[in-house]
């Protein structure tokens, strides 16, 4: 029985490090330019590194809703994945040797359900306890792309308010030379977090956080937080206060 290696476990680790780089599509081009889902990559990655072949990924939202945005092989999504899903949602975390589940906190009553599983060979105790490490970096990866992906949205709205002289929003933040991460801590920061606050959120650092704040300062040509939000507002890479991904924008709907 093949188990999972420290050079697979760095695999994942160096290849979610990189999904939160480069979590972008389209090389930011205005019109091309979406946040880039990463599960369908790290669940191949996970499947090979833990010798599973099969699993899958859903989402659970507040209200019950689920939708699976990656399953491996792709056959399975043809056959048995809707009865299966189904059936990890119930359990909330299925775990039996066969078959691992790794549950990822998420915010307001949702959740993420990471399902991987074999036919017969069961997983080891080392296995399992790899894959429980890797939720910390998970976890992180989730939160940070749901972030990405409600900073696109907001700004991406027809009817969001932006300075008329100013461009796209993808192209100021490529103009500005801002990282996803980076774009990350700055609607977190617009939303009066602190730096240990914003690391809880994404499932980081303090440290990692200051030093993405330093960079933004840097960027920015700023030099504290409140100045940092108001640049971005005044730039058009933050919306202005009142908008947010859910409700619209107060400004530009009145």
């Amino acid at each position: 029985m093949v188990e999972l290696t420290g050079r697979d476990y760095e695999r994942v680790l160096t290849l979610v490090a990189t999904l939160l780089d480069t979590a972008m599509t389209g090389d930011h081009d205005p019109d091309t330019w979406q946040p880039r889902l990463p599960w369908p990559v790290v669940l191949a990655e996970l499947t090979r590194s833990l010798h599973a072949p099969w699993g899958f990924v859903v989402g659970i939202d507040a209200s019950g809703t689920t939708r699976v945005p990656a399953w491996e092989p792709v056959e399975l999504g043809r056959r048995a994945l809707p009865a299966m899903v189904e059936q990890a949602v119930r359990r909330r975390v299925p775990v039996t040797d066969t078959k691992l589940g790794l549950l990822l906190p998420a915010p307001a009553g949702a959740r993420r359900l990471i399902v991987l599983g074999r036919a017969d060979a069961a997983f080891t105790d080392h296995e399992r306890a790899c894959l429980d490490r890797l939720r910390p970096i998970l976890t992180s990866l989730d939160n940070h792309f749901q972030h990405l992906q409600a900073w696109h949205t907001t700004l991406t709205r027809p009817h969001t308010a932006r300075p008329a002289t100013e461009g796209h929003p993808v192209a100021l933040a490529a103009e500005h030379r801002l990282t996803p991460r980076e774009l990350t801590v700055l609607t977190l920061l617009a939303e009066g977090l602190t730096a240990p606050a914003i690391a809880h959120r994404l499932g980081t650092t303090t440290r990692t956080t200051h030093k993405h704040l330093e960079n933004l300062y840097r960027k920015l040509r700023t030099h504290d937080r409140l100045l940092t939000v108001l640049r971005a507002q005044t730039l058009g890479l933050l919306p202005p206060a009142g908008c947010t991904a859910q409700g619209g924008c107060e400004r530009g709907d009145t």
